[in-house]
């Protein structure tokens, strides 16, 4: 970095340093500071102020808002891997929770404090205790990459403790509620997805994103590479070019991440009904010819067309609320992992299954039902020792 200085007055001086390029507009900045004394007086001001810049006590950020960084920092994520519903989601919290509350302090002012201060503000706006510390956890990431650019020198955020929501009992069906399931599904088109998700542990858009392409009958496997998403697009409205209406519409996504990207083997069930019902899809495919759309799905909506997700949660909710489940289609899932804990299976495994970031994720999310394991093993060896006796 550069810098000088000059004589303004008798015994005052000027000092001049460069600062990096604006990260929003890329213009040149200075910092500029005053002193009186002596000549040496204004070296020793500049070689200090120099020295705090390379150290980071000096920020760069002075004159950007919490909120023009935070524009920037959704502008670079919008470049970057995360899908475009993730994006609208840190969008949306940003412009909703965090910049009408701290969006005009300067990036450099921000303290802790002012961090503790959104973060206790936020529930007396409705927000639950979960939705609190996604906020802050958005907001935590964005600051790191400011540290990262040397525009903070210290995350402020780090020094926040947002409390940590009860961990929310998780509706599964056991080894009977699944053949219930299973068994009024047959020959229906939930039969498919019911069966992935339960038997397989996928998620939704992983299901209505698979295609034939990624199933391997021979290995009994299914390669999972992208999803099926309800995307929030903004188009400018027919009245005012201002206003913004969103619409949504599907789209196909590559997965979130690279544990996300997975080969899953099959129960030998399942892959019987994937194979039946690619027999059946290719008779329809020749009966509606060009009014079939190609598009290689395994769950279709008649036509080779995709299916809406929400429409897949309405129709299981039906079903699943005239036979009494409490289960919804994402707690097929959590049933699926359910069932292979009781199996024995290791929560590493299970992770690995499910595509989780981490086998410590997978046992906090599952903690309740890995504590009823525990119990079973326990009363396992009581029995096992009095028989012995």
């Amino acid at each position: 970095m550069k810098g000088h200085y000059r004589k303004r007055g008798a015994n005052t001086w000027a000092i001049v340093v460069e600062l990096p390029a604006d990260p929003v507009t890329g213009k040149r900045r200075q910092k500029w500071t005053s002193i009186k004394g002596t000549e040496k007086d204004a070296q020793v001001a500049l070689r200090r102020q120099l020295h705090d810049l390379d150290t980071g006590k000096l920020s760069h950020a002075e004159k950007l808002t919490v909120k023009r960084y935070l524009e920037q920092w959704l502008d670079s994520k919008a470049r970057s891997s995360i899908s475009p519903r993730t994006h609208a989601r840190y969008r949306e919290i940003c412009e909703k929770h965090i910049s009408p509350a701290i969006g005009k302090i300067r990036l450099d002012k921000l303290r802790p404090l002012d961090v503790q201060r959104l973060v206790d503000s936020l529930p007396d706006k409705g927000l639950s205790r979960r939705t609190v510390l996604h906020v802050f956890r958005v907001f935590h990431n964005a600051l790191e990459r400011a540290v990262r650019l040397q525009l903070l020198s210290v995350n402020p955020a780090s020094a926040v403790e947002p409390s940590k929501p009860d961990q929310a009992d998780i509706a599964v069906v056991d080894s009977a509620g699944a053949a219930k399931l299973m068994d009024e599904v047959v020959g229906t088109r939930l039969e498919v997805p019911v069966a992935l998700a339960l038997g397989a542990g996928l998620r939704r858009s992983e299901i209505l994103g698979l295609r034939w392409g990624d199933v391997d009958f021979d290995d009994g496997r299914a390669t999972i590479r992208q999803t099926c998403q309800l995307v929030k697009v903004e188009e400018p409205s027919a009245a005012t070019a201002k206003k913004k209406t969103p619409r949504f519409e599907l789209r196909f996504l590559t997965t979130k991440t690279h544990r996300s990207r997975r080969s899953v083997t099959l129960p030998p069930s399942v892959v019987g009904l994937l194979r039946r019902s690619k027999a059946s899809q290719s008779e329809r495919r020749l009966l509606l010819g060009a009014g079939w759309q190609d598009n290689d799905l395994v769950v279709e909506r008649g036509d080779g067309k995709p299916v809406r997700p929400d429409t897949l949660t309405k129709q299981f909710h039906k079903v699943s609320d005239r036979l009494g489940l409490g289960v919804t289609f994402h707690g097929l899932r959590h049933s699926h992992a359910s069932l292979l804990l009781k199996g024995g299976v290791s929560m590493k495994a299970i992770s690995e299954r499910l595509g989780h970031v981490s086998a410590s994720f997978t046992a906090d999310v599952y903690t309740h039902l890995g504590r009823g394991i525990e119990e079973q093993a326990a009363e396992a060896f009581d029995r096992v020792v009095k028989h012995e006796r």
